[in-house]
């Protein structure tokens, strides 16, 4: 009894409903000045380079997946070839599975290793242009007028 009176207490206390206050105003920030907000991004030599540092340690991680990805998935195509010549019903199927186990884990690999590979090498494309970009706009490398 004592039991479900207190259940009842529970259920009673959890259905009240009641007014959620009214939250704060937002604090906003002020807008940035007119000469901040139109300065090119201030980049330096040692920001470049650990850019380029990462994006090559990206890069070399999507090689080092896509290569044994592709293998793997060229491999699972074969057996899955040679299980479908074969005149044996259950070395058919053995095969094709097998194939079609070693043909998915070569696309979990490789997927993620093309795309690590391709965004290494399109952030390292980057960062050498930005390099480029700041030694000829460099005030130390212009020559007087």
């Amino acid at each position: 009894m004592r039991a479900r009176a207190f259940a009842l207490v529970l259920l009673a206390a959890a259905t009240i409903a009641h007014a959620d206050s009214k939250p704060a105003a937002p604090v906003l920030s002020p807008p940035p000045k007119a000469d901040d907000s139109l300065a090119p991004a201030r980049v330096d030599a040692a920001l470049l380079d650990r850019s380029y540092k990462r994006a090559r340690n990206t890069r070399n991680l999507g090689i080092g997946l896509a290569a044994p990805g592709v293998a793997l998935s060229i491999l699972g195509g074969v057996l899955i070839g040679f299980g479908s010549t074969s005149p044996n019903l259950f070395d058919q199927v053995d095969k094709i599975i097998a194939g079609v186990i070693t043909c998915g884990a070569g696309l979990v690999i490789g997927i993620p290793g093309v795309y690590f590979w391709s965004t290494g090498q399109d952030d390292m494309d980057s960062v050498v242009w930005r390099r480029r970009q700041l030694v000829t706009s460099s005030p130390l490398t212009s020559s007087p007028p």
